[in-house]
């Protein structure tokens, strides 16, 4: 398709395109072969050349160019279409000139493909003629730009399915597009050489409205309206004292001038376009995400005072979307309690210049209060003044409720694990120190005593002939023994020592730093206090106790010393009990 296409157009402009002195206006058959080798793939290129080659012979033969003749006009246009393509790049060609730069490329690389395929003529026609040699340049250089460019333009718009072709859209390019072609007719062929300013201007409108295609369609209008009238000898252009051949290059120069301001301004236009897009884009991802945390950011100009809130900070104030934001207003909403340090947080940022981070309260006008984190920064003109203060709030109402909810548990569990510590270590009937918690306290009493080289004793207390109190008087009465038993222990040793239940009726006393003389005075205090406690009504009761009394030697441990009390405790109730015995 392309291939015929390129023959069809070089036949039209062969057969009409040509002026008697065969000066041609542009060549479009050159940029349908440019543009279908950039459209291409490198793996496709032998057979387009193939198919192109073959067309431009047939059209040689057609319109009876000798042989030889031929084959240097294919070797040339040849040149052209493989050295723009490879200049340019594949790459460029994808974005369809959407820079500058892109721009720039292409039309060197139409400039050096035009060069090179004037100088294959000109190194292989012996018999030149200058003047159209340099049409050929010129003329295919018009080609490539006009046309390869629209071409590539269209083709890239489409598939990037920019344009919205609604009837609307539709039916104003085909409006813009036929009054353009109906001024540069009347301004060709009605009017004079200053009335070509209409086309230029109408070129510039399109462009703006319709962006690259309008820029490929106006080009490519002005081009061809202006190729047929000069040829057919329409043209109202006599009036620049030329010949048929100045006209022909005065309006080829008209044409680069038309390029040169519409092709920049529409990939101008492009870019600005991709640009609001993607700050479009930018602006609704971030406020999905603002949405989706709860958050908003705010500017403060601090020369006027001027109040910028995202439509995030209005959520969080549960405001309307007209209210205006001011100073004024957001004084109002901070919790009285909270408005000294946020002006304190405030005045810090703008005048050190430091980030600043803190949590806050709001009070909304229906009275529910939320909690607000705030991040500020400060903005500094080029004498590193104050110049703006940026900011976000993000409303952690929620997680400040976690929080204090989690402190609460935190809270709960401590106590929870403070009372199974207790459960754990204290005796649940005497309220004295477990076993487990006893011996613990005699192991690091008698780990601080090997250290600091201090004295330790230890007593076992068993009660006396108290399974005969249990047979006698009941299992009540014995529980109540062992708590006024402990009671009694509890108070005596308060601050000298620790007491606690081995189990039965058995208590363990860890006495430090009395010596083995002052434990022994401690310990026959209790035992004269179970001798005199008065029980009441159970007269006949009696209450005695049986004491084991062993101090700490040098490299014993805890087993040895409990064996030691435990041994002195068997001799005292075999010396016939409520008595003490120290072991040896």
């Amino acid at each position: 398709m392309a291939a015929f296409a390129y023959f069809i157009a070089g036949a039209i402009i062969y057969r009409w395109g040509l002026g008697p002195d065969g000066l041609a206006m542009l060549w479009p058959a050159g940029g349908i072969f440019v543009a279908t080798l950039l459209l291409s793939s490198r793996s496709h290129w032998p057979a387009v050349l193939a198919l192109f080659t073959a067309a431009n012979f047939f059209g040689a033969w057609l319109f009876g160019v000798e042989p030889g003749v031929a084959v240097i006009c294919v070797c040339a246009h040849t040149v052209n279409a493989i050295l723009c393509p490879l200049i340019f790049g594949k790459e460029r060609a994808l974005r369809g000139f959407e820079t500058i730069a892109d721009l720039s490329r292409f039309t060197m690389a139409a400039a050096i493909g035009a060069v090179a395929s004037w100088l294959v003529i000109a190194v292989s026609i012996p018999d030149r003629n200058w003047s159209n040699m340099f049409n050929w340049m010129v003329t295919l250089l018009l080609g490539t730009l006009i046309v390869a460019s629209m071409i590539i333009t269209v083709t890239r718009e489409f598939e990037a399915k920019r344009p919205k072709w609604s009837a609307a859209r539709t039916a104003e390019f085909l409006g813009l597009v036929g009054l353009l072609i109906a001024v540069a007719w009347y301004s060709v062929t009605r009017a004079s050489v200053p009335m070509l300013y209409l086309p230029f201007a109408g070129a510039v409108l399109v462009t703006y409205r319709l962006g690259p295609i309008g820029a490929a369609a106006c080009v490519t209008a002005i081009a061809a309206v202006g190729t047929f009238a000069i040829t057919l000898d329409l043209q109202q252009m006599g009036s620049l004292g030329q010949s048929k051949a100045g006209i022909v290059y005065f309006y080829q120069f008209y044409l680069f001038v038309i390029l040169a301001v519409c092709l920049p301004l529409a990939a101008l236009l492009t870019q600005r376009r991709d640009m609001f897009r993607k700050m479009r884009t930018s602006q609704e991802l971030l406020a999905s995400a603002e949405r989706l945390a709860n958050i908003g950011h705010w500017y403060l100009n601090l020369r006027t005072n001027e109040l910028i809130w995202s439509d995030g900070i209005r959520k969080i104030y549960d405001l309307p979307p007209d209210e205006m934001p001011s100073i004024e207003l957001v004084r109002e909403f901070c919790h009285p309690e909270d408005r000294a340090k946020v002006a304190t947080r405030l005045n810090e940022c703008i005048a050190e210049g430091q980030m600043k981070t803190g949590t806050a309260r709001i009070i909304r006008r229906d009275g529910t209060i939320r909690h607000v984190e705030s991040v500020l920064m400060r903005e500094v003109d080029g004498r590193n003044r104050p110049l703006a203060i940026f900011g976000t709030f993000q409303d952690v109402t929620e997680k400040v409720e976690v929080l204090k909810q989690l402190e609460a548990a935190k809270e709960s569990a401590e106590v929870e694990a403070f009372a199974a510590r207790l459960l754990a270590d204290t005796d649940p009937l005497t309220g004295v120190n477990s076993r487990r918690k006893i011996l613990e306290l005699l192991d690091e009493q008698m780990d601080e005593c090997s250290r600091t080289n201090r004295n330790l004793s230890v007593a076992i207390l068993d009660i006396d002939h108290f399974k005969s109190i249990n047979d006698q008087f009941g299992h009540a009465t014995g529980d109540l023994v062992l708590q006024r038993v402990s009671a009694i222990c509890r108070k005596a040793i308060s601050g000298l020592g620790h007491v606690g239940r081995l189990g039965g009726e058995e208590f363990l006393f860890v006495i430090p730093d009395a010596g083995e003389a002052g434990a022994g005075q401690l310990i026959e205090g209790i035992r004269t206090a179970l001798l005199a406690e008065n029980w009441g009504e159970m007269d006949d009761l009696e209450v005695t106790g049986s004491f084991g009394l062993a101090s700490m030697l040098e490299g014993a441990d805890e087993t040895w010393m409990l064996q030691a009390a435990d041994n002195a405790l068997y001799e005292a109730k075999h010396a016939g009990r409520n008595c003490i015995r120290i072991a040896a």
